[in-house]
């Protein structure tokens, strides 16, 4: 079955090749009805996301339109495939990295650099994107997928940009290789952690929320500087990303989990802006409970 759906993957990859982004987009539409409104993928999920969180700002307006947040699923979906047959001239031209002189002076210093973004926008362009603005050699740090044969062909297809692919199970080994060659750590950082009694807590979008230890423990570790990636839509298809600092001065010392906690208020400041951008559909706050739980437990000893 996996062989199969692997061939069937490769001739969606095939055929987009040669569709036009403006039917991409009308087929998104199309797509975008059929998971809200036929399919109800994660509905249930989307609608106690929405429920859970407490700002006004995105509250009192009735919260994000549940129409726009599929409609920028099916995007993310259907970009994604187009991705895997882009050229280097439109990929430039459609995720355009607008700052990248931010990093000049880490560059000539050959400081690496943790770089962290959330699920919100076209993330996934941002495999190939970086190698044709940065200078940096760009780890992208992965979770396996279940089907091998998609999994392999992903990575060979990543890879071909010039981005060196790191298995999330590996990211200690691939830090202690890389943190001193002069790279650039790509890491999405706003889902569940897998091991909440290690999750850095901090106020997201008004819920008290465990996050991934990731950002803090490399930091600690290898002192390196640390941006917040921000990808904006400028227009259908279309996006800007911008860098701004988390924390630069690593001789500056700062309070484990401060670093997670800037990079998480950067992201809730977009998505209050742009709610319908993220990825509403993930269970974010899947372990919440059980993590304040042990959380309390510890500090109750």
């Amino acid at each position: 079955m996996k062989i199969i759906n692997y061939f069937f993957f490769r001739f969606f990859v095939f055929g987009f090749k040669f569709v036009p982004f403006w039917m991409i987009y009308r087929l998104s539409n199309f797509i975008a009805f059929l998971l809200h409104r036929v399919l109800r993928y994660r509905y249930q999920v989307i609608k106690e996301n929405l429920n859970l969180i407490n700002i006004p700002i995105l509250t009192e307006k009735g919260g994000p339109d549940i129409r726009e947040i599929y409609r920028n699923l099916a995007d993310i979906m259907l970009e994604s495939i187009k991705g895997f047959s882009m050229s280097k001239e439109t990929l430039q031209k459609r995720h355009k990295w607008v700052n990248p002189e931010i990093l000049e002076d880490t560059f000539k210093q050959q400081k690496s650099v943790i770089l962290v973004t959330g699920h919100f926008n076209n993330w996934e362009w941002g495999a190939f994107s970086p190698n044709y603005f940065l200078k940096h050699k760009i780890i992208g740090l992965y979770k396996p997928l279940t089907n091998e044969y998609i999994n392999r062909y992903m990575l060979r297809k990543r890879a071909s940009s010039g981005t060196v692919l790191a298995n999330i199970n590996d990211t200690s080994q691939y830090f202690k290789n890389y943190h001193d060659k002069n790279a650039i750590f790509l890491m999405a950082a706003d889902q569940s952690p897998t091991k909440p009694e290690l999750a850095i807590w901090t106020t997201f979008l008004g819920v008290e929320t465990p996050c991934l230890h990731g950002i803090e423990k490399y930091y600690q570790q290898y002192k390196l500087p640390v941006i917040y990636c921000d990808i904006q839509r400028v227009d259908r298809g279309y996006y800007a990303i911008s860098l701004e600092w988390v924390h630069e001065d690593i001789s500056i010392e700062v309070e484990k989990g401060e670093i997670t906690k800037s990079f998480m208020k950067k992201l809730e400041k977009r998505i209050e802006i742009n709610p319908e951008s993220w990825l509403w559909s993930h269970r974010r706050w899947k372990h919440a409970d059980r993590a304040f739980e042990r959380r309390n437990a510890i500090l109750s000893d």
